[in-house]
């Protein structure tokens, strides 16, 4: 059984998180930033994923969807988006943002559309993630909700 969408459990577990987003070659200076930030736990209470939000009013930033390696493949990181969008959704977020280098196609099922830079608001084009983390190669995505 795993628990979805859960606040982090055991301090511990951002120390878990930061060796995890390293791992996979993701930012972790700036997690402090982070609004919103939930685990998924396994059934040990172990830490297997996360997602982060920072929220901007109406707008908001996708940040750090992470699967343990051994357990991708297995829905989890569907899961962490719909919790992600779910609590998007619970903060009046009506457009969330994200960058990535890997994973457009994934985040397209979710409705996310790939957007230019320049068309995004300041208070998210201005965040460490936009301006130092990711290259500016990365894919912009916008997934707008349905009540704007």
């Amino acid at each position: 059984m795993i628990t979805n969408g859960s606040r982090f459990k055991k301090i511990e577990d951002i120390h878990i998180l930061a060796d995890l987003l390293r791992a996979e070659g993701m930012c972790v200076d700036d997690l402090d930033c982070v609004d919103v930030l939930n685990g998924m736990y396994d059934s040990d209470d172990m830490l297997i994923g996360s997602f982060g939000i920072e929220l901007f009013g109406g707008h908001a930033l996708l940040r750090s969807i992470v699967v343990i390696s051994d357990l991708r493949g297995k829905g989890i990181g569907v899961d962490l988006v719909n919790n992600a969008l779910g609590s998007a959704k619970e903060h009046n977020v009506r457009k969330l943002y994200l960058l990535t280098t890997t994973a457009d196609r994934f985040f397209a099922k979710f409705g996310f559309k790939i957007t230019d830079r320049n068309t995004v608001p300041e208070s998210i084009t201005s965040t460490t993630e936009f301006q130092t983390f990711c290259p500016d190669t990365a894919v912009c995505m916008k997934l707008t909700f349905k009540n704007e």
